[in-house]
């Protein structure tokens, strides 16, 4: 396996820091603890780049919280010093190699024009495939992981990291980010770490090599595709036999290799019954919403008439779900629903107009972003800079 060749010397810089430091404010600017770091931020990023240089950096202690949409999570953070560490580790470390070096075509979910709607994409693209070669003796086996990220085990992540980076000074800053944690309720990885994720989805490339282009790709000839978005599996096979032969061979690699636990709502059906993957119920030919997304939508609808919410508000959320339902069989639903507020929600727009203005607005952000060199943010960020 190659080895980033990349040092931390290399990228470490106090403008690199700072840089960091805008995208992990992003969406967050009113908080007071960005409002001080950003006033304070050449003297915050100062200070993490000696860290950094001599070996001194260690983790802060965490702090939680509980969401309950969709489910119950215990959601860890950490101050703005240490996400601004890890938003550099990411941006020049983990995320270029990971996607670059390790992660497959197959592999979804904190890559660039990968996401969930790629993903479910790809999984009516397998259907199509399998249908029109196996007709209904395709079938399909899912797998899910139960508490994926507390149960990662970090001896198994770390010498995975391990030989992909060379660095000493790199190696050790990321065992501080794996294993420098002092609250001992949290097991495995933090839920709520940028770095979390990029780990999280690395700890099963094994996994994905092994089905994609492994040995078990040799044993089992009738694999169609397979597509994974996180700790969510999707493989498509051509009969019954070959779904239950290749289930236990996963789930014994799963178990016995990663030591995860297997989610019981995994199982493998014929693909007549469709796939629930990454928000929609896919069939081969269509696509649908799950309930609890029309619940989500009718929620809202609710909350708005009672006066819950603002109008702005209602706008923000109902556009994120009619976006979602766009790409779905929904037409119906959405026309009944939404039609009362189809002047709040450009309602006539076409999915195509959408999708492009919104590319045109990521496209002149990201522009000036990259135009924008470390001492023209440092200029903004203190207008005094130089000054005398």
């Amino acid at each position: 396996m190659k080895s980033c060749p990349d040092t931390l010397d290399d990228h470490l810089s106090v403008g690199a820091l700072l840089e960091a430091l805008e995208r992990a404010c992003r969406g967050k600017l009113r908080r007071d603890e960005i409002i001080w770091a950003r006033a304070n931020s050449l003297r915050l990023c100062t200070n993490l780049f000696l860290e950094l240089q001599e070996g001194r950096y260690i983790s802060s202690p965490y702090y939680s919280r509980i969401i309950r949409e969709p489910k119950k999570r215990v959601i860890y953070s950490l101050p703005i010093d240490d996400r601004i560490v890890h938003q550099f580790v990411v941006g020049h470390f983990l995320k270029p190699w990971f996607v670059d070096h390790l992660f497959i075509p197959h592999t979804y979910a904190c890559i660039t024009d990968r996401g969930s709607l790629a993903a479910a994409d790809r999984v009516k693209y397998a259907l199509r495939r399998a249908h029109r070669d196996y007709g209904k003796a395709a079938y399909v086996v899912q797998l899910d992981i139960s508490k994926f990220f507390p149960s990662i085990d970090r001896d198994i992540l770390w010498q995975l990291v391990a030989k992909n980076f060379r660095c000493p000074k790199l190696k050790a800053l990321l065992h501080t980010i794996i294993f420098d944690i002092s609250d001992q309720e949290i097991t495995g990885l933090p839920i709520g770490n940028l770095t979390s994720q990029f780990l999280a989805n690395a700890y099963l490339s094994p996994f994905d090599r092994l089905v994609a282009d492994g040995a078990l790709r040799q044993k089992y000839s009738g694999i169609v595709d397979y597509i994974r978005y996180m700790d969510d599996m999707v493989i498509v096979v051509d009969s019954k036999a070959t779904a239950r032969a290749l289930d236990a061979d996963m789930r014994a690699f799963l178990t016995d290799k990663l030591k995860l636990k297997i989610n019981r709502k995994s199982n493998y059906h014929p693909i007549e019954q469709g796939v629930d993957f990454c928000g929609y119920i896919t069939y081969h030919d269509k696509r649908f919403i799950r309930k609890r997304g029309k619940a989500a939508m009718k929620k809202i609808i609710k909350e708005f008439e009672k006066g819950r919410i603002t109008e702005q508000k209602f706008i923000e959320r109902s556009r994120a779900c009619w976006g979602h339902m766009q790409h779905a069989n929904a037409w119906n639903f959405a026309t009944k629903h939404l039609t009362p507020y189809r002047h709040l929600m450009d309602f006539q727009k076409s999915k195509l107009e959408m999708k492009q203005a919104a590319r045109a607005r990521a496209a002149e952000r990201n522009k000036a972003r990259d135009q924008e060199s470390w001492e023209d943010l440092l200029k903004r960020l203190h207008p005094d800079w130089g000054v005398g």
